[in-house]
């Protein structure tokens, strides 16, 4: 969480004007790097006769729907036509790729789950095998656990509830002779991923119980970040691509 660190100071004031209205802007901003970036590095005339080229032969493939054999001549002539597009493209997500992981990587870590505030308790729950019914101990040097932490672990999972100040913070797992550790952050702005995985022979995973962040609501299919950033992202792809002109 720290390595996104670095972008708060830009992005964090958006946050101000609503989850939904953060997204819609960071929705646009992306976008926009995408199509400017992919403008200025692919050849857009070559772009505009391949696309052209590509309709042609689609509308070519309609009319010889009684001709399997000219069909799949066409269509042949159409495969290559969109490699050589797909091609063209490619070069562009060279540029852009490392800015667009970065910046997923600060909205994932910041705008998926309600953070764990500080002073109100939360839980963990650690997945077991389904067979396992034995003890698991809870560690944790400076929170506070609220519940008894030595649980044993029913239905394939265990729970505890946990309380702190705010700030970062390791807890430890104990089961069988052998530790997990998961990192808590307690913050009214940052979190990190509730759930972590391990290769551990009885404890699978360990989620911290947080309330994922609705950014849109349509007619009741609740959309989080990233739902909500793809739908948004394809509307003003389409209306930035015929703004700017690019094939």
């Amino acid at each position: 969480m720290v390595w996104y660190s670095f972008l708060d100071p830009v992005l964090k004031p958006l946050l101000v004007l609503g989850l939904f209205w953060a997204v819609v802007i960071l929705s646009f901003l992306i976008t926009l790097i995408i199509t400017v970036i992919y403008k200025y590095t692919t050849d857009q005339v070559l772009m505009k006769q391949l696309r052209t080229d590509l309709k042609s032969a689609q509308q070519e493939i309609k009319k010889h729907r009684d001709n399997p054999q000219k069909m799949m001549e066409i269509n042949k002539r159409a495969m290559e036509l969109n490699m050589k597009y797909m091609m063209q493209s490619f070069r562009s997500m060279i540029f852009t790729f490392i800015p667009i992981i970065i910046l997923f990587g600060w909205m994932n870590a910041t705008l998926a789950y309600e953070p764990l505030q500080p002073g109100t308790p939360f839980t963990v729950v650690a997945q077991t095998t389904p067979d396992f019914s034995g003890n698991i101990t809870l560690v944790s040097e400076y929170l506070t656990i609220l519940s008894e932490p030595n649980q044993q672990a029913s239905g394939g999972s265990a729970r505890w509830t946990l309380q702190g100040d705010a700030g970062d913070y390791l807890i430890q797992f104990d089961v069988d002779g052998r530790s997990v550790v998961k990192e808590i952050t307690l913050s009214s702005e940052q979190y990190v991923a509730p759930q972590q995985r391990y290769s551990d022979p009885v404890i699978k995973e360990v989620n911290v119980q947080q309330e994922k962040r609705i950014a849109l609501n349509l007619f009741g299919w609740k959309l989080g970040w990233l739902g909500t950033y793809i739908i948004l992202s394809i509307l003003f792809s389409m209306l930035l691509r015929k703004v700017l002109q690019v094939y």
